[in-house]
């Protein structure tokens, strides 16, 4: 099996980081609390939900967490030393809409600490490639997308797996940042098709393009968590689409 991770300029930035928040290094020192916090807009099924999820590590007593006014589930909590404790929070239908204000609030024994306002972004909208279209190879692939506004940026996420050869598989598996302005992207056909690739049995991809508003965790040197704490706390919205890859003789 040959995998694949490639990395494309934008327009004003570029850069190789991940989806998930648990995977990119938050650069936290310990002090204050370290607060983790994002909320994410999506469809499940078709409807529409808000999705929170914080960490908060290194409190006297474990905290309160709400977004708003509305509480959080406390999911997860352990003792870290030294009378400290970690605690993870979630909600899996937060009360909140497309083009509103969010703040964290993480309220605890000894002060508070809160987000600036971030509003959650409406849902990008990925005009191609089509759901369930078919990409073949030689083709650069192409992606684009309805703007959003009030955003930051724009992350997208390319994951490709293929048969070639007959027997051969191939992955390929790509995340870059984009500019707020930007409205599609283009990767090189000789990029996830290499050289030694002769013939394209089958196989199938996802795009998965994400707008965000707040600081880029991982990216920037300071959050936007101030009192009694420190961290990053941003909302982002997804849209997906999947669709398939063509034999060489199809």
């Amino acid at each position: 099996m040959v995998r694949s991770n490639w990395l494309i300029s934008s327009t004003v930035m570029s850069a190789l980081m991940l989806v998930s928040a648990a995977c990119r290094p938050s650069g936290i020192n310990y002090g204050l609390p370290a607060i983790v916090g994002t909320i994410t807009y999506y469809q499940p099924g078709g409807r529409d939900s808000a999705y929170a999820a914080v960490t908060v590590n290194g409190t006297r007593l474990v905290p309160v967490v709400a977004v708003n006014a509305e509480t959080l589930k406390l999911v997860d909590y352990t003792g870290s030393g030294e009378y400290l404790w970690n605690s993870t929070w979630r909600s899996d239908n937060l009360g909140v809409a497309p083009d509103s204000d969010c703040v964290l609030h993480v309220y605890q024994s000894d002060g508070e600490a809160h987000s600036g306002r971030q509003v959650l972004p409406r849902h990008p909208v990925i005009s191609g490639p089509e759901i369930g279209g078919v990409f073949a190879q030689g083709r650069d692939f192409m992606v684009f997308w309805d703007g959003v506004p009030k955003i930051n940026r724009y992350e997208l996420t390319l994951n490709l797996d293929y048969t070639y050869n007959n027997v051969q598989q191939f992955q390929f598996d790509t995340a870059i940042v984009l500019s707020r302005t930007d409205s599609s992207v283009q990767i090189p056909a000789a990029t996830i098709f290499p050289v030694y690739v002769d013939t394209v049995n089958s196989g199938a991809g996802i795009v998965t393009l994400t707008a965000e508003t707040g600081p880029n965790l991982g990216r920037e040197p300071s959050g936007n968590i101030s009192g009694n704490g420190i961290g990053y706390f941003w909302t982002r919205s997804t849209d997906v689409h999947s669709f398939h890859i063509a034999g060489s003789g199809d």
